[in-house]
Formats: structure tokens, sequence, C-alpha cells
């Protein structure tokens, strides 16, 4: 466990912040195998919130269904009725395939994201809601003008659902996050000018015009944002 005590500026309160020390691989395997440590259920049952990283190269999609070569099914008298069996890809002018055995290392990865986030709130006995802080690493890679919700919508549609259907019971708020402010290969000349490296951080929320308040996060999920605008 990593817990670190920190002071707020504004009221003077100190918070106390325990953050486990788990590799990623105990997340895989919780979501492979449908288990989790004891010590981890426990940790879960109390914690005030989520701090969901996610890195936007570092991203398995969902496969596309391809779609057949011709628009509309060849006339054929061994198709199906709608209420009989489903027509078969042959039937619809598309080659047959031999089925790939399914592996947990092809599901993409906001469904593996959805189920962790719905552990946490199965185990979470707490009596505050769970909070959820989307936090995309790396922000500096993603060059579209965009804000941070309206990317996770757009490459994780599904997670993007989950959240805005549950956020009544689990409260959320996304946050574009650049540690670096910038790329190390494109950008390093402009970084190099920076002298104090706090001045580097660069971080998204509500508006396209960045701040540098690193611990935005954290104050959400310890309910002490009050001071920001909240997400429409």
């Amino acid at each position: 466990m990593v817990s670190l005590i920190l002071r707020d500026p504004g009221t003077g309160a100190e918070i106390d912040v325990t953050v486990p020390d788990l590799s990623g691989e105990l997340f895989r395997l919780q979501w492979a195998n449908r288990k989790a440590t004891r010590s981890y259920a426990e940790f879960a049952a109390e914690s005030c919130g989520v701090l969901l990283l996610i890195h936007p190269a570092d991203l398995q999609r969902a496969p596309r269904i391809p779609l057949p070569p011709t628009t509309e099914p060849p006339l054929s008298t061994d198709m199906e009725s709608p209420l009989g069996d489903p027509i078969g890809e042959t039937a619809m002018g598309m080659s047959a395939t031999e089925p790939k055995e399914w592996s947990p290392d092809v599901v993409p990865t906001q469904v593996e994201l959805v189920e962790l986030i719905q552990f946490v709130a199965h185990l979470h006995t707490a009596t505050q809601p769970l909070r959820v802080a989307v936090v995309v690493s790396a922000w500096d890679l993603v060059r579209d003008p965009i804000l941070p919700v309206s990317w996770v919508e757009s490459h994780l549609p599904l997670l993007s659902q989950f959240l805005v259907a549950n956020a009544d019971v689990v409260p959320f708020r996304a946050y574009g996050v650049s540690a670096l402010g910038g790329d190390l290969a494109k950008d390093l000349e402009r970084l190099q000018k920076e002298a104090v490296p706090s001045h580097r951080i660069k971080v998204v929320e509500n508006s396209l015009e960045p701040h540098g308040d690193l611990t935005a996060p954290i104050k959400f999920l310890l309910a002490l944002d009050n001071d920001r605008p909240k997400s429409a």
C-alpha cells in the first residue's frame, strides 16, 4: 500500500490517500478467472473511488463484422424464414470460415473495463457512492481539439454508455492528463525550454483550456471538487 498525507491549501484539511500497489496482471486475471484475492475485495469494499487510467495508444479494439460482398442476399429456397433458423454466412454471400477459439486476449479493452468497474461496485459497501475518475493518460498524443468525455464516448462507446447510464449511482468524470506536456519525440525542444517541470503538466477537464492541477481527479474522488464546474 502507498499512503500519502495531503493538505488542501484551500481549507487546510489533511487527507490520507491510500492507493494499493497492484499489478495490471492481477486485474487481468481477475477478469479472466472471475476471482479476486480477499485483500482486494476488502479494499474495494471500503474504497471511495476508482482511478481508471487509459492510454490512448494501448487499446484492444472490437473487431468489426464484415459486410457481405452484395447488398442483397441471393434468392434461394434453402433460406429460412425469420422465425426459423438464422441465415448462415454462406447464404448471405459471405465465405464460411472456421470459428476461432475464444481467448481473453482478444477481448476489447472497454469490455474488461466495464466489468472491472462492476466488480468494484458489487464489492463496494461504503455509505458514500463509488466515484470513477477516468484518466486518459498521455493526452498530448490526442492532437484533435476534443474534451476527454467526448474522446471516451468516441473511442470507448461501451464504457461511455455504461458510465452515463449509471451516473446516478456511480458518479464519474473524465480527464485528459499529460504529465510531460508533450511528445518527447516531437516537442522536445519546447519542453526543454520550460525550466520548472511541474509547469509542463497539462490537465484537460471540462474545457479545452488545460490547467496544471494534477490533483483534480483525486479531489473528485474525495468529493472535494465543489469549486470546479460539473460535466454536462
